[in-house]
């Protein structure tokens, strides 16, 4: 064997498939290995020059697969740089390849050869065609940081009325300045709270348990609520099968990642998977604050000796409590909505009323100008 046949040689493992239509023609797999143990691998379509490189020394990441659907490289079982190509003649015709490192390439072979034409590469054929691929998950990475199997890399916290404003400091606000995050589904009790689930950083832990007199870091930069996740997995088959180890990528929600098994959610939230769904906070805002039998109207004259009945209607998650206020004075405080009564209005109740809605993410208020006219010679 000469040296560059020594130094690449590419192997036909196995071929299956199945007879599709004769427009399609026969689907066949093909591996192709290349013999060499330079960092960096190429794999050469020879017909029309297209190079593929695998990387043997960034954990076999593969570069240069745009436009070629029917190829997956990475590396296989031995460490050698593989791609698997997927064969439909009519439909990518037959192919010569050779691959090698910088300098040095192998002599091309036809990738259509049937297994017996490729004998004399000496390597021995096993028939995989009941092997199934396994998907393994290596890790998960969120904003380009590795999460190792760790309980302590995702965390559930949990908030009530009285401390979820910090979630203004860790999460990004939408336009509508709503924030929406991931919580685990829990029954509900007579008090508002909520157990939200997060990748852990000393961003987070800062802002939880910092004292109200020490400085934020300023480096620290809020994030999505419900944060993209990437699964990193490495595919394999049976150890008496030759094969490809392929590096893919799988981008998904972090609501969606922990709800899923073969995501590796088990890893970070054990038993507790499939167990969480999106949930939209938002600060509290009046809906709506209108007198009774006027809804539209937020000028209004009303004649003295009938009563006036106010109406406050906030909304916002938490649900948020509204008060009513008039002339710096406070006339109630209530859940929503609110509901306040002035039964016998005089002149001293003209003026402006004010209807406050506020949660532990902000306050919001709308008003109303009441004119109370008292007829001459009115008798109470």
């Amino acid at each position: 064997m000469s040296v560059k046949q020594a130094l690449a040689v590419i192997a036909f493992v196995y071929i299956f498939g199945k007879l599709m239509t004769l427009a399609i023609g026969a689907r066949r797999n093909v591996e192709i290995i290349c013999n060499t143990h330079s960092d960096v691998v190429f794999f050469n379509d020879a017909n029309i020059n297209k190079k593929v490189e695998v990387q043997r020394n960034n954990n076999c990441k593969a570069h240069g697969l745009s436009n070629m659907p029917n190829l997956q490289c990475g590396c296989n079982v031995d460490f050698l740089a593989a791609c698997n190509l997927s064969i439909v003649k009519e439909e990518y015709g037959c192919y010569k390849w050779n691959c090698g490192s910088v300098s040095n390439y192998s002599h091309s072979v036809d990738v259509c050869l049937s297994v017996e034409q490729t004998s004399h590469t000496m390597v021995s054929t096993v028939k995989c065609a009941n092997v199934q691929r396994t998907p393994k998950v290596e890790f998960w990475t969120v904003d380009e940081r590795i999460l190792s199997s760790n309980y302590d890399e995702i965390r559930m916290i949990k908030l009530d009325q009285l401390n979820i404003s910090i979630i203004t400091a860790l999460f990004k606000q939408e336009e509508n300045r709503s924030i929406v995050v991931c919580k685990l589904e829990e029954n509900y009790n007579t008090e508002w709270s909520i157990t939200l689930i997060l990748p852990w950083t000393h961003c987070v832990e800062e802002q939880l348990y910092k004292s109200p007199s020490s400085s934020t870091n300023h480096t620290c930069q809020t994030t999505k609520g419900n944060p993209v996740i990437t699964r990193q997995l490495e595919e394999y088959t049976d150890p008496k099968c030759p094969s490809v180890r392929i590096h893919s990528n799988v981008n998904v929600t972090l609501c969606d990642a922990v709800n899923t098994d073969d995501m590796g959610a088990r890893t970070f939230v054990k038993d507790k998977i499939g167990s969480f769904k999106l949930e939209v906070i938002n600060p509290a805002i009046v809906r709506e604050f209108y007198i009774d039998e006027f809804r539209d109207r937020v000028n209004i004259s009303l004649n003295g000796g009938r009563k006036v009945t106010l109406i406050c209607e906030g909304d916002g998650n938490p649900p948020p409590t509204v008060t009513l206020v008039s002339k710096s004075s406070i006339f109630n405080t209530s859940a929503s909505p609110l509901r306040y009564t002035i039964e016998y209005p005089s002149r001293q109740d003209t003026g402006e009323y004010l209807c406050i809605a506020s949660n532990g993410l902000g306050n919001n208020s709308k008003s109303i100008h009441v004119e109370i006219i008292i007829k001459e010679g009115y008798i109470w």
